[in-house]
């Protein structure tokens, strides 16, 4: 009554394939079995699980904690008017956006510490 997808790569894996039916009723869990489910086998294969922003109310209420996410991007190597556009684009994201909703991990803010690192 549930299903859980996932592919791994650099040590990390994450499940964008994962549902269970809604009409089950809650009691049974199915949630918490495909999560723990998927869990089990990052433990096995000895990967860091990666668990998205997904349903964010519900892994809240669970305790879980939302930090920033990066993507970067290298560059360097670039001449300036190549590297102008990326410079504006990490200032507006990174120092405003960022800034001001005060992002868990972001320029202000502590960042929490890694489950099991």
């Amino acid at each position: 009554d549930a299903c859980v997808g996932f592919y791994r790569r650099a040590g990390f894996m994450t499940n964008p394939l994962f549902g269970y039916d809604t009409g089950k009723p809650p009691e049974r869990g199915l949630y918490r079995l495909a999560t723990l489910r998927a869990r089990e086998e990052g433990r096995r294969l000895g990967l860091h699980s990666h668990s998205s922003g997904g349903a964010g109310g519900y892994k809240r209420h669970r305790g879980a904690v939302s930090v920033v996410e990066c993507c970067m991007v290298h560059a360097g190597h670039l001449p300036w008017h190549r590297r102008l556009p990326w410079l504006a684009l990490h200032v507006v994201l990174w120092h405003g956006l960022a800034r001001a909703l005060r992002l868990p991990g972001g320029p202000t803010g502590p960042v929490p510490p890694l489950e099991g690192a």
